[in-house]
């Protein structure tokens, strides 16, 4: 029939293959009880020491996994702890931003209060200049050898002739006035 013996399904001539057993029917060959029985004890230690590695295996594979919870966990916590000390080195970096602002501000003030006290200096001698004695704006002139501020001196001193000689032509002419009407 062209159907196959073990599936029954319908097979073409082209895949259909004869297949011819020849079996030994001699019983002559008989190996005697002793190998029989010390290969079967040879089997039976194969088998012993298969499930000898068997058991080892299960045992090493239950401490990897006891292993791997316990580096899993390990890991857990570090990953906490990194996520800790990100959060913290955040923190502290900001303060750090928030700090060199602060200085910043700071140095622009630090700046801001030695111009001013420059020009505090700068009005104290001109005052200095313009109402203390000969001998005391001799000792500062000397003392004092910056050519910018000794332009400043004269320039104040040039200023202070010009208002007092105004103030004298506005003496004058007020003493002539008064001398006027007395008369």
């Amino acid at each position: 029939s062209k159907n196959c013996p073990s599936c029954r399904q319908k097979l073409s001539t082209s895949r259909i293959f004869r297949l011819y057993m020849t079996f030994n029917n001699d019983d002559s060959i008989r190996e005697d009880p002793a190998s029989l029985n010390e290969r079967i004890m040879n089997m039976q230690f194969q088998i012993d020491l298969k499930n000898a590695e068997i058991q080892n295996s299960l045992k090493s594979n239950q401490e990897i996994a006891k292993q791997r919870d316990l580096l899993k966990t390990e890991v857990k916590k570090l990953e906490t702890e990194i996520s800790k000390k990100t959060s913290a080195i955040y923190g502290l970096k900001e303060q750090v931003k928030y700090f060199q602002e602060v200085a910043r501000g700071r140095d622009q003030v630090d700046a801001q209060y030695n111009a001013l006290k420059k020009k505090i200096e700068t009005f104290e001698s001109v005052e200095r200049l313009v109402s203390g004695s000969s001998d005391e704006v001799e000792q500062m002139l000397r003392k004092n050898p910056d050519t910018k501020q000794l332009c400043t001196y004269v320039a104040v001193l040039q200023k202070q002739l010009t208002t007092d000689g105004e103030k004298r032509k506005q003496l004058r002419l007020l003493a002539r006035a008064a001398d006027e009407k007395c008369r």
